[in-house]
């Protein structure tokens, strides 16, 4: 097993355990304080794992609930929100309440979300069981939900009490999903840790095979996304860089209705920007082609799925948008990202975007 702790200023912390089994370790991490417990997932996670979860729990409440949603992007809902809150409201559960999020990044988002407004806020701990959410939603504190306008526009930042990564649960993760949590892998050493970045890149294969990771590379990847939270917990400035290859693959999912998958986006999303990069920041072509080569050794997407006029709305209300410019998270050279007045971001026409985009559609 494999542990790391976020300390954040205000006295904080975070607690992570990373390995095989560590689900049943629950206990350890739980607060006396937590006199009531909701499980919230969708409802394929829930079938999987909702009664071995419930009954490692239920020896440490006097109430507990379990709850499900319908499963997928779409469903990332004002209203699924809405419906969560009611049955507890219903149910009676009170600030003595930890929300326990169990899933992918979908029920992360959502059940966060509820634990950070349920009666102004209530403890809860996060149990991922995608490889994305792993190395994504579960550490950073971000939650919240899309809207017809894009994706995670409403929203709040809750940081969990405690995050269970068991790795067991990747056995039963469909394959074509194990691609979404590669890319989130991927960009955040491309960010932040260039020596990483070359290693998985002379390997050309990060992973040995779907649904198996060494917790100690977990370990590493989470470690260096935690520093960056760390140093910019509400998204002010440094944080922004993991944003890469976000504004346009956000803009992808959105235009698609969520026919493509988070990683998918985020992968086209690097490809683009990063030629984005070449052109704005002076970011070296010969890295650029380093980062192409390893995205599709992986089979990931580096052109958009979509024309530039299906997607380019969404981009406009990006949150790193500012006095009405899109501003993209760009790097300078891997590890190392642009930055400029306004945190890790730069300004960029989107006429240029537009350029870029076709110019990537043309070569189909």
């Amino acid at each position: 097993m494999e542990n790391l702790k976020l300390e954040f200023n205000d006295g904080r912390s975070c607690e992570i355990r990373i390995g095989t089994g560590v689900m049943e370790i629950i206990e350890e991490l739980w607060s006396p304080d937590s006199r009531q417990a909701v499980i919230i997932g969708d409802s394929n996670v829930v079938a999987l794992y909702g009664k071995r979860l419930a009954a490692l729990i239920s020896p440490l409440v006097g109430r507990l609930a379990v709850y499900d949603f319908e499963p997928g992007e779409i469903n990332k809902t004002r209203r699924t929100k809405e419906m969560l809150e009611d049955r507890m409201l219903a149910d009676g559960f009170t600030r003595e309440t930890c929300i326990v999020a169990l899933g992918g990044g979908v029920s992360l988002d959502v059940a966060g979300f509820v634990a950070a407004t349920y009666m102004r806020g209530v403890r809860h701990i996060c149990v991922p069981t995608s490889f994305l959410a792993m190395v994504d939603a579960s550490v950073g504190g971000k939650t919240g939900v899309n809207t017809e306008a894009g994706k995670n526009l409403i929203g709040a930042f809750k940081q969990p009490d405690a995050v269970i990564m068991d790795i067991e649960t990747l056995i039963t993760l469909p394959p074509v999903e194990w691609p979404n949590g590669q890319a989130e892998f991927i960009k955040t050493a491309f960010v932040s840790d260039a020596d990483m970045f070359e290693r998985m890149s002379e390997k050309g294969r990060c992973f040995a095979q779907a649904g198996q990771i060494e917790p100690r590379a977990l370990k590493r990847c989470l470690a260096l996304k935690a520093a960056i939270v760390l140093s910019d917990e509400h998204d002010r400035g440094q944080r922004a860089a993991l944003n890469f290859g976000h504004t346009i693959g956000h803009a992808i999912e959105k235009a698609t209705d969520y026919a493509v998958p988070h990683g998918y986006a985020v992968s086209v999303g690097m490809a683009l920007e990063a030629e984005l990069a070449c052109r704005v920041t002076g970011f070296p072509e010969e890295q650029r082609e380093k980062l192409l080569a390893l995205l599709r050794s992986l089979n990931l997407p580096t052109v958009p799925p979509v024309d530039f006029e299906a997607a380019a709305g969404f981009m406009a209300l990006d949150k790193k948008s500012r006095n009405g410019e899109i501003r993209f998270a760009l790097p300078k050279t891997i590890g190392v990202m642009a930055a400029s007045d306004s945190g890790c971001t730069v300004p960029v026409a989107i006429e240029e975007v537009g350029r870029i985009w076709d110019a990537a559609r043309r070569k189909t």
